[in-house]
């Protein structure tokens, strides 16, 4: 059989072209380029094209498969596949602008066959390059974090140190980019703008990020740096700053009161802040729920301050943990394994070291609100196959427990006991009918709050006081007042004034 195309490949070697210039290509790439008569260009939409064409470098470009493929990643293993096809005839040389960031060389080696290279040859960095241009100004002693303009896409910077940003190949992508960034920085951050070196000089200019997205021209040569911005400078802050804030409080020249909180002092106002992050969400407030969120995060923050200072734990530790529980309780995620309800909950069984069912029923914490403990111990009780009803008719089911109750009432069963069974009881209908105890029982006493506050707004239109009314004459309010709301709550005999 005769063999063409990748089974002949042979080696190819990469070139960095550098980020301009052409004093920025080195002697080393210059010799391979003109020993070569197979040299192909990612683009021709370089400037140093002009001095290869005038050094009577012949090459060919790549940019005819650019208006082949609607994104990068198609386009990027497209300029692979063709590369690898022209080497199966002889060894070539492919010149990028940048090789650390030039995405279509991931994909040249993760494809490359067997019996093939690729060589890099060392180049001067658009980082490197641009860094040295830099003005005054914005130059700092911070450490420098690069990424491409797609790369700001898919992950938020950090405001802790300066940061390169390369590649901004059109307006679009700068107005992408600027929205991204001002999730970090405030809309007039000084920015250094790196213009086009394709069209112009390049020569960098001040622009606030704002106006990232209103430049000129645009191509992948067009960049921008942001310096870095003390703490309290910043217009936006993540975990990190975070982290840092509470460490400079409960430092030796920090708040007195924080540095004597431990992980007991705090305990109250974590649990605080959850249920006022769960009055947020019944509100369907979101400027509330943000708020509230930010005291749960806090109330984190500080216990991982506390454990860094004892040696305990940090705030990784606890980001690690629960990271690695996450992709152990989601295979059908994270390991391509498809799950059911039985082995979610044999994951966490083996993941807590759990030996029985009623290990499992004891692990559920006894800090619990009571009637969101007793669903869940219900709910494993249940998944051990143990069931109080029959189940098969809801209504049948509630009227076999009230005839229940009230024979251990004429049986005398102690209060406490028959009130225990009622609510477990009660908790288990709840479940079975889809809806969580804890949020019902809420409901209930917000609508029984409500009634009650317009019973006594109407006694007093009547120039009365609910203290002075007998029992049967609040009940006719309290009758009015529900039966217009539908609230079917008896206000009996039984009812006491005291305090």
């Amino acid at each position: 059989m005769h063999r063409t195309g990748i089974f002949n490949m042979r080696r190819i070697t990469v070139v960095p072209l550098g980020p301009g210039p052409e004093d920025c290509l080195t002697l080393q790439s210059l010799r391979t380029l003109r020993e070569t008569d197979a040299v192909f260009l990612r683009t021709e939409q370089h400037p140093v094209v002009s001095f290869l064409q005038r050094e009577g470098i012949s090459f060919s470009s790549l940019d005819f498969l650019y208006g082949r493929y609607e994104d990068f990643d198609t386009l990027h293993q497209a300029m692979a596949s063709y590369l690898w096809e022209q080497a199966g005839k002889k060894d070539i040389v492919y010149a990028v602008a940048d090789p650390e960031t030039d995405a279509s060389l991931s994909c040249l080696r993760s494809s490359m066959p067997s019996r093939a290279s690729v060589i890099q040859l060392p180049g001067i960095s658009a980082r490197d390059y641009l860094l040295s241009r830099l003005p005054a100004s914005f130059q700092s002693t911070t450490a420098v974090h690069s990424m491409t303009a797609f790369g700001v896409l898919d992950s938020l910077p950090s405001a802790d140190e300066g940061l390169l940003i390369t590649e901004i190949n059109s307006r679009l992508l700068a107005g992408e980019v600027k929205l991204r960034l001002q999730m970090v920085y405030h809309a007039v951050q000084p920015v250094c703008f790196f213009r086009s070196m394709v069209s112009t000089t390049g020569k960098p200019v001040r622009i606030p990020l704002e106006e990232l997205d209103r430049q000129k021209c645009y191509d992948h040569t067009v960049a921008c740096f942001i310096p870095a911005v003390p703490l309290l400078e910043r217009s936006h802050f993540s975990c990190s700053d975070l982290l840092e804030i509470m460490n400079r409080l409960r430092s030796p020249e920090g708040c007195d009161w924080d540095r004597q909180q431990t992980h007991m002092s705090l305990r109250p106002y974590l649990i605080e802040e959850a249920y006022e992050t769960a009055s947020a969400i019944d509100a369907d407030d979101m400027d509330a729920l943000t708020e509230e969120l930010g005291d749960v995060l806090l109330q984190v923050v500080f216990h991982a301050s506390i454990a860094q200072d004892l040696g305990e734990f940090h705030l990784q530790d606890i980001s690690t943990a629960i990271s690695r529980k996450m992709i152990l309780r989601h295979p059908h995620v994270f390991g391509g394994t498809p799950e059911t309800p039985h082995e979610w909950e044999a994951i966490k069984r083996q993941e807590k070291g759990y030996q029985s069912d009623g290990e499992s029923i004891l692990s559920i914490a006894d800090a619990l609100p009571a009637l969101t403990r007793a669903a869940k111990i219900l709910k494993r009780a249940g998944d051990a196959g143990t069931y109080p009803f029959s189940g098969d008719d809801l209504k049948t089911d509630v009227l076999k427990a009230i005839r229940g109750w009230a024979q251990a009432l004429e049986a005398e069963v102690p209060m406490e006991d028959l009130l225990g069974n009622v609510m477990l009881t009660s908790v288990y209908f709840a479940r079975r009918s889809g809806l969580d105890p804890e949020q019902v029982l809420s409901a209930f006493l917000r609508r029984y709050v409500d009634c009650f506050i317009r019973m006594e707004k109407k006694v007093q239109a009547d120039g009365k006081s609910i203290h002075d009314l007998t029992l049967p004459e609040l009940s006719v309010y309290w009758t009015a007042v529900t039966h217009s709301d539908g609230f079917e709550y008896p206000f009996g005999s039984e009812c006491s004034h005291d305090n």
